[in-house]
């Protein structure tokens, strides 16, 4: 499309010119942010990150912004490494509920999200804290490798999500933070909210199929 220019191998978001993506690929890490075999993850300045490993996320990118789902933009792809904009300040979910606290009108974001990416036939197999990221009002979605887009995500999957974040994110979130939290993703949808406690109950079966154990509160106000 139009958004885009490609040169040879590399493919650039507009505006993003070819120099800046060559800079940036050239450019010795600034700061390693995660490394693994492969697949690392590093600041090449402190506006850009670069990973490497994961080409599909150029794609998956582009298919959240065309569905309103909130993700950090890219600006160019070469090979097996892409460079997108990196959000500074902003924190994996757990961290920033044990930084900032939980409020009721956080919860009511998160369950927005989650919900529009549903509706929107997004499902994000690997949906825990650290691939939501949260600066003031703002959460971003990352991590998109593993990211299905379907006609309808259905309710095992639907489910799934809800668990894998139940399990992401211990104290300081309560039953009652965890309760508010379902209603607001259930919305309108009078379905869900009639059968609450049957998908209670299916969302801590899977929870517990993670083999998660939260921290007690005393142990995570030291992390």
């Amino acid at each position: 499309g139009s958004d885009f220019d490609v040169r040879g191998d590399l493919v650039l978001r507009r505006p993003y010119s070819e120099e800046e993506a060559k800079r940036v690929f050239a450019a010795p890490p600034l700061r390693m942010v995660k490394e693994r075999s492969n697949r690392r993850l590093w600041l090449a300045d402190a506006k850009t990150f670069v990973k490497e490993g994961a080409p599909t996320i150029w794609r998956h990118a582009f298919a959240l912004e065309t569905r309103a789902i909130p993700t950090p933009r890219l600006f160019a792809v070469q090979g097996d490494r892409v460079a997108g904009e990196w959000i500074e300040g902003a924190l994996p979910l757990w961290d920033h509920f044990k930084s900032r606290g939980v409020s009721r009108d956080s919860l009511h974001r998160l369950a927005r999200l989650v919900r529009r990416m549903h509706q929107r036939g997004v499902y994000h197999r690997d949906l825990k804290a650290n691939n939501l990221l949260v600066r003031g009002d703002d959460v971003w979605v990352i991590d998109l490798d593993r990211v299905d887009f379907l006609r309808e995500v259905p309710r095992d999957a639907r489910v799934w999500n809800l668990a894998q974040l139940n399990a992401a994110v211990g104290p300081p979130v309560t039953k009652t933070d965890r309760l508010r939290f379902f209603f607001a993703y259930a919305g309108r949808e009078r379905s869900v909210r009639m059968t609450w406690k049957e998908w209670a109950k299916e969302v801590m079966r899977e929870t517990r199929l993670r083999k998660h154990v939260w921290p007690k509160p005393e142990e995570a106000s030291g992390i």
